[in-house]
């Protein structure tokens, strides 16, 4: 379930940019997500986000931490 809110996580920060008010965005939260799709359908991946600027989890939500992926695609998902 971590998983799922980690790639979650991505998509909304990825879609919540203010493309016209950009200089105002507060970002409260850094890090990185890999995720390696095989030919074979695998995937794998990692993600670790932090929070940052003085946001803490309770501010933010569970999608703060660091782990492992591991699965494969089948029917269109993951």
């Amino acid at each position: 379930m971590k998983r799922l809110w980690a790639i979650l996580f991505t998509i909304l920060i990825i879609s919540c940019e203010d493309k016209e008010n950009s200089k105002n965005m507060v970002i409260c939260a850094t890090g990185f997500v890999k995720i390696n799709i095989g030919k074979d359908s695998t995937v794998t991946g990692s993600w670790d986000i932090t929070a940052v600027d003085g946001f803490s989890q309770e501010d933010i939500g569970p999608q703060i931490g660091k782990g492992e992926l591991a699965g494969n695609i089948k029917d269109g998902q993951i």
